[in-house]
């Protein structure tokens, strides 16, 4: 219990204070209109100056807070992790609200404020002073590094943003530009050609809804001169529906990854953009409808050919492996480090991948983003690796695992969805040591899969992995692992959320369905178990395992550095 306040010896003080307001020393009082507002006046005075006083206890007791003594720097990214986006100002003006102190800094936190998505087909960006919001943020963030992701389908709203991109160009790190090619050659054209000078990764897209996009003469123009000089920074483009750059743009010279979509790709022309970007290091190409060679044949590299492109990732359409090892000699990179390949026929890309991991020794599988493709078929990006690092990755329908029965010898590493687990014609892989299930959340179990932890208990029917020593379940929440596609770029993505299970469904698990020939050390990601440490369940897995590690999040392999979910 706090201290008693003693208000006998304040009631003199204050009642003293009050009647000398209706007129001091009159005796007996008089009622006076003058003497009874003198008297409120003073009333409110006191009480001014009480809750004055109260703030600025409370200031201290807020300065106190172990939490608020954090520097502001941390106090930050505590606030960026409650937020539902980078783009989400409603929640930090929440948060602001709470005290003075995050308020000043919330708001003295330029990084807070400078990313920006505007999209003209939301009704939002239609309200009254929606520019002179933007400009209010814009001016806010500088001179922070600004990521920008504007989509402007119809151009009504685009001159006046125009104006302000003109305004804070000078600190604008990421743009991600979706727009009609009329706003891009002229509305625009101004503010694409002005200096750039810490823009990294840009994005354009041409919007061209009822334009027809299969022939490549009908693909709208690179825009002319698009920061041409002015960005020596620019190490990451995105093309989407626009006819590639000309070997005389500058900005080629130190650019590091290269992303190109459009129907038609010619790739003789793509192989001298390539050799004009010696900084290059990873390319990723998607051709919708062709994939070929459409101008005259190139002889011989020029001098800027690159090195070797570390990542290479090619949707080429209906093109064969064979013009693919082409292209790929065309560019020099006959043997990239990461190379994938996602082809029309679904038969020439399992040949093409088992033929890789059998040639190069690619011991490592991993099977991700599996979804139903029908009663009878799973899609899955299939990922496979050595232990030096070369990668091969595609996408594929395959029955079950028995598709790739062909490389089982080499496995020693393999992760594929919950779904795909097999009830009957159990695979052999002999040197496996190491195997992790990606579960799905409860909801989301399609007709053809099934829960691992809702399999059949039966005697003699489970999967024998002798070699196995490292069992690994994962979550990945797909509400949350969102893609790394340009148009997102200056999107954060929720934090993902666990997914909470039984210890003792892991247990059944490993008693009846999986058969190895030593203790597993079991390995939980992005999983909370919602048992206690002393509970029966508890206990009895502990008992089957002899090591239960706990890792907060899950990285899916087959994703990395590929991007092949993407497209």
């Amino acid at each position: 219990m706090g201290p008693v306040f003693n208000f006998a010896t304040l009631k003199p003080i204050i009642f003293n204070d009050l009647v000398s307001a209706l007129g001091a020393g009159q005796q007996p009082w008089k009622w006076a209109p003058g003497a009874v507002q003198s008297f409120e006046q003073q009333l409110a005075n006191l009480h001014f100056w009480i809750d004055f006083v109260a703030c600025d206890v409370a200031a201290q007791i807020n300065t106190h807070n172990p939490f608020n003594r954090l520097p502001d720097e941390i106090l930050c990214m505590i606030f960026a992790e409650a937020v539902d986006s980078a783009d989400d100002v409603e929640s930090r003006a929440l948060l602001a609200q709470v005290c003075r102190h995050w308020e000043e800094v919330i708001y003295n936190n330029k990084a807070s404020w400078a990313t920006i998505v505007f999209d003209e087909s939301d009704v939002r960006t239609h309200a009254d002073g929606v520019f002179e919001r933007l400009r209010w943020r814009m001016d806010r963030a500088a001179p922070a590094p600004l990521d920008l992701d504007l989509s402007f389908r119809s151009g009504v709203l685009s001159r006046p943003a125009e104006e302000l991109l003109r305004e804070h160009l000078y600190h604008v790190r990421t743009l991600a530009l979706v727009a009609d090619k009329d706003v891009l050659e002229q509305q625009w054209r101004t503010a694409l050609t002005m200096p750039a000078p810490v823009l990294a990764r840009l994005a354009v897209t041409s919007y061209a809804p009822y334009a027809p996009s299969w022939l490549d003469h009908q693909l709208p123009p690179f825009p002319k001169n698009l920061f041409s000089g002015t960005a020596p920074r620019l190490g990451e483009l995105y093309l989407d529906k626009l006819r590639l750059p000309p070997l005389s743009w500058s900005p080629l010279r130190c650019l590091e990854t290269f992303t190109y979509r459009a129907a038609v790709v010619d790739t003789v022309d793509l192989s001298r953009l390539v050799w004009a970007c010696p900084s290059l290091r990873a390319l990723r190409v998607v051709a919708f409808h062709s994939f070929e060679a459409r101008s005259a044949m190139v002889v011989a590299p020029t001098p800027d050919h690159p090195g070797p492109i570390g990542t290479i990732m090619l949707c080429p359409a209906a093109a064969l492996p064979a013009s693919i090892d082409v292209f790929l000699h065309r560019i020099g990179c006959q043997d990239p480090l990461r190379f994938g390949l996602v082809l029309r026929d679904e038969t020439t890309s399992l040949s093409w991948l088992i033929a890789a991991m059998l040639t190069d020794g690619l011991g490592e599988l991993h099977l991700s983003n599996c979804d139903d493709g029908g009663s009878t078929q799973f899609s899955v990006t299939a990922t496979a690796r050595n232990l030096e690092g070369k990668t091969r990755a595609t996408s594929l329908d395959i029955v079950s695992l028995a598709a790739l029965s062909p490389t089982f010898t080499l496995l020693s590493e393999l992760t594929l969805p919950e779904a795909m687990w097999p009830t009957s014609a159990f695979p052999e892989i002999p040197h496996l040591r190491a195997l992790t299930i990606v579960l799905d959340h409860p909801s989301r179990v399609g007709n053809r899969g099934v829960s691992i932890f809702l399999l059949s208990l039966q005697p003699g029917v489970f999967w024998d992995i002798p070699s196995l020593r490292t069992l690994k379940l994962a979550y990945l929440d797909v509400d949350a692992a969102g893609e790394d596609e340009p148009p997102s770029w200056a999107k954060r993505n929720p934090p993902p959320q666990p997914l909470v299970i039984s210890a003792l469904e892991i247990a059944t698990f490993l008693t009846w369905n999986l058969h190895t020939g030593h203790p597993l050390q079991l390995v939980h990601q992005n999983l909370v178990l919602m048992d206690s440490q002393n509970s029966y369940a508890m206990q009895r897995l502990r008992g089957l395992v002899h090591e239960i590690v706990h890792e907060p999040e899950y990285y899916p392999r087959a994703m990395e550095g590929l991007g092949l979910c993407n497209y």
